[in-house]
């Protein structure tokens, strides 16, 4: 059992260190299937669907009703979804 957290948690750590040697790169290849989330277009839309995503929040909690909620977070995640849709 410690042999496997061991294990995990080095798995995690290298994952780390690989991801931060990722996002070190200044020049960025137009082939990379990340690509479009490095243009200031898509994180304004990031941006704009985590301001929704806010919002939803705070509407859930000042009527913490359920059927709210549940409405609420499906409206959101739809929106979401369109707002960052990649389609033209």
């Amino acid at each position: 059992m410690l042999w496997q957290l061991i294990r995990f948690y080095m798995h995690l750590f290298n994952q780390y260190l690989l991801a931060e040697h990722f996002h070190e790169e200044l020049v960025i290849d137009e082939k990379h299937p990340h690509y479009r989330r490095f243009s200031k277009r898509y994180q304004k839309k990031r941006d704009m669907v985590k301001n929704c995503w806010i919002g939803a929040g705070l509407i859930a909690l000042v009527f913490p009703l359920l059927h709210v909620a549940f409405t609420l977070t499906l409206l959101t995640t739809f929106v979401s979804f369109s707002i960052l849709d990649e389609t033209e």
